[in-house]
């Protein structure tokens, strides 16, 4: 079946446009790239921003992206782009994203994340040597973070039972100065007791003594 004329008109404006499109596209990335050597991250940046605009879903771009926000120590956005690189249908890139989102991990002190990118990325790649040095450096920091967090919680467990035996202590004293307020309560009131006792004798004899010189 023959087209109309004014499809193929469509046609050809379509893909002059998507020529076009295509053509702006490679062009801001290379000047990105450009600007990402000379560590003009900002610069980048923007030219990478328009190469998104005209082709939002690059995994390529993405990974390009990613480098800037690192450089920048924007690491949230960094592992947002690496991550969204790790599409890619190319090997070399998706470990070069790995590795980078390791390291992106590592500068963000954590140090779990950094070790499971490290050793993706040496799936991909076992001979990648920067990838294994930097594994077990993330692994020597995860030990040392995971360290003071141990020796923390043992001493906080330590103190837990200081003060437990420090309240028993503070009970028994409690306890046994309640007792001996009630020893030395009972002990006064048998005192008084006997006291009373003797007044009433006291009384006794005196009201006797009156009677007698009242005889």
């Amino acid at each position: 079946m023959r087209k109309s004329p004014l499809v193929l008109t469509l046609s050809l404006i379509c893909a002059m446009s998507a020529s076009a499109l295509a053509a702006d596209y490679v062009d801001n990335v290379k000047k990105g790239n450009a600007a990402f050597k000379t560590q003009d991250y900002k610069k980048a940046q923007e030219y990478y921003h328009n190469a998104e605009l005209q082709i939002p879903e690059s995994a390529e771009l993405d990974y390009d992206m990613a480098g800037v926000s690192y450089q920048q120590g924007e690491y949230e956005g960094a592992v947002d782009k690496y991550t969204r690189a790790l599409k890619t249908t190319d090997i070399a890139i998706e470990e070069q994203a790995q590795y980078n989102l390791g390291n992106t991990y590592f500068r963000s002190n954590d140090f779990q994340k950094a070790i499971e990118s490290y050793q993706n990325a040496l799936k991909l790649n076992p001979k990648d040597m920067e990838a294994k040095f930097n594994l077990e450096l993330a692994r020597k920091k995860l030990k040392e973070q995971i360290k003071p967090q141990q020796q923390n919680q043992n001493q906080n467990k330590d103190q837990q039972k200081q003060d437990q035996k420090d309240k028993q202590n503070q009970q028994q004293n409690d306890q046994s100065q309640d007792k001996n307020k009630q020893n030395q309560q009972n002990q006064n009131d048998q005192n008084q007791d006997k006291q009373n006792k003797q007044d009433q004798q006291q009384q006794q004899q005196q009201k006797q003594q009156q009677q007698n010189v009242k005889r």
